[in-house]
């Protein structure tokens, strides 16, 4: 087995599966604060996807997950809608960083912020 090179790992993410039962599961509750310590300790962003409740954004946010995805700040929308409520509902700047070795563009609601507002990181290799 060809070990992972530490260098090209910046993020990690909690699948919803492990969400969708936050904070009330205990099994889940264990695997979100190991996945949370894990990415803390390695100097990582932890993404937790499938928030569609206040309480899951909540809970992530005090696990001290970085960046959250999900329902509960939007439905999928497509390009042209994304900024029309980018511009209308999060008052928010889009951030622009380059992530080293991916040619892929993320977007990020960065739950760390008041529970009224919402900042959008883009990161595009």
């Amino acid at each position: 087995m060809t070990p992972i090179s530490i260098q090209t790992i910046n993020k990690l993410k909690i699948d919803r599966s492990f969400v969708s039962e936050l904070p009330n599961d205990l099994d889940d509750i264990a695997i979100a604060q190991i996945i949370v310590s894990l990415a803390q300790h390695m100097e990582m962003k932890v993404v937790a996807e499938g928030i569609e409740t206040q309480e899951h954004s909540d809970f992530l946010n005090q696990l001290g997950c970085t960046y959250g995805q999900g329902f509960l700040f939007s439905r999928p929308l497509t390009a042209s809608n994304f900024a029309i409520f980018a511009e209308s509902n999060l008052n928010a700047e889009l951030v622009q960083r380059p992530f080293h070795g991916l040619a892929e563009t993320n977007l990020f609601f960065n739950t760390e912020l008041s529970n009224s507002s919402s900042q959008i990181k883009e990161n595009r290799a």
